[in-house]
């Protein structure tokens, strides 16, 4: 049991030694992505594949909810129509409390998260804080249906895959909100459409 501890304090001092490395490297300016740092950190700790599945889906669940709740951050500033502005506050409000209750969730089954924007998160903020107008609230309600889609896909999958019951659990209870959402993301869809 010591000697496996060791082995798993010493792939995280690794990884972590890397990630330094490539943060201090002389030009590098691309930031480490937090999600692979995460996958990392997981598979050097967990053994176990059913365990690395279930900390797969967390560090997904994570990336996702960071990306909805920067991306309607962002909307809540630059949407041009009301009903993006008030999709972008029910999406911030509900993405951020379920990341707080994932980072817990997170803590209680010693799992890392990405708890900072991905580089994929970030690349698409980018991309649409450069638009305006109508182009900025078509993009972030088709980036809010995409998000929402696979977010859903991937929490039907946990609720039914996952071998830990209370992430089996924390899946299924966000599935009914998750639906909500993409309805309302579909709908906000439709209106700017029919308003061109």
């Amino acid at each position: 049991m010591k000697i496996v501890s060791l082995k798993n304090a010493l792939m995280h001092f690794m990884i972590l030694s890397t990630a330094l490395f490539y943060l201090s490297a002389c030009g590098e300016t691309k930031p480490v992505d937090t999600k692979k740092l995460s996958n990392q950190e997981n598979d050097a700790r967990i053994d176990e594949h059913s365990k690395e599945k279930d900390a797969q889906f967390m560090v997904d669940a994570a990336a996702m909810n960071l990306e909805v709740t920067q991306l309607s951050l962002l909307a809540q500033q630059k949407g041009a129509m009301a009903d993006v502005k008030d999709l972008a506050i029910i999406e911030e409000s509900v993405h951020d409390r379920a990341m707080k209750d994932l980072v817990a969730l997170a803590n209680k089954k010693v799992m890392n998260i990405p708890t900072t924007s991905t580089n994929e998160a970030q690349e698409a903020y980018d991309k649409m804080n450069g638009m305006s107008g109508t182009e900025f609230d078509k993009e972030f309600c088709k980036r809010m249906i995409d998000l929402h889609q696979d977010m859903i896909s991937k929490f039907e999958k946990a609720s039914k895959d996952a071998t830990d019951n209370d992430i089996k659990d924390w899946a299924r209870g966000m599935i009914p909100g998750l639906q909500q959402h993409l309805e309302q993301a579909k709908a906000c869809q439709t209106k700017l459409n029919d308003l061109s």
